[in-house]
This record gives structure tokens, C-alpha cells and sequence, in this order.
């Protein structure tokens, strides 16, 4: 009963974090303004300030961090999904 208990807790809290890393990098991707715009429980923006990493060469910084948490997040469900694990 408490194994099956901690599996679902453990895949709650896995679905929860992957959720809100994915809508933050999704904001990141399209507009990094817009993700400073998020509230500070989701944004987890943490030093970066709006002000610096907003737009211009900032901005595209934020975009390719999206880039590669959506690109690794995407890799990681490929090789969890697809990956025979008798190679």
C-alpha cells in the first residue's frame, strides 16, 4: 500500500515540475518579456532581471535557454518512450 502510495506521489511530483519547467520554457521561447511578466511562484526567473534579459541580446539568450530545455525535455521523453532496453 505505501509502495503504491510513493509511486503516485513520486509521478505527481514529476508531473508537476515538468509541467511548470515546459510553460516556462515555452514563455521563454516566445516571448522572455512575457515570461518576466509571470507571477515569481511560476516564473522562476530567479537573479535574471527583465531589465538586463528582456530584449536585445538578452532576450535571445532566453530564447535558446527555452530552446534547449524544450530540445532536452523532448530527448529525455524519446529515449524514456522509445528506447528498448535490450540494446
Amino acid at each position: 500500500m505505501l509502495d503504491r502510495f510513493l509511486h503516485t506521489a513520486v509521478w505527481v511530483a514529476f508531473t508537476i515540475t515538468v509541467t511548470v519547467m515546459l510553460v516556462n520554457a515555452f514563455y521563454m521561447v516566445i516571448s522572455p518579456d512575457a515570461w518576466f511578466k509571470l507571477p515569481r511562484w511560476l516564473g522562476l526567473q530567479g537573479v535574471l532581471t527583465r531589465d538586463r534579459y528582456g530584449s536585445g541580446w538578452g532576450g535571445v539568450q532566453i530564447r535558446i535557454l527555452g530552446v534547449i530545455i524544450i530540445a532536452t525535455s523532448v530527448w529525455i521523453a524519446y529515449e524514456l518512450l522509445f528506447s528498448g532496453s535490450g540494446k
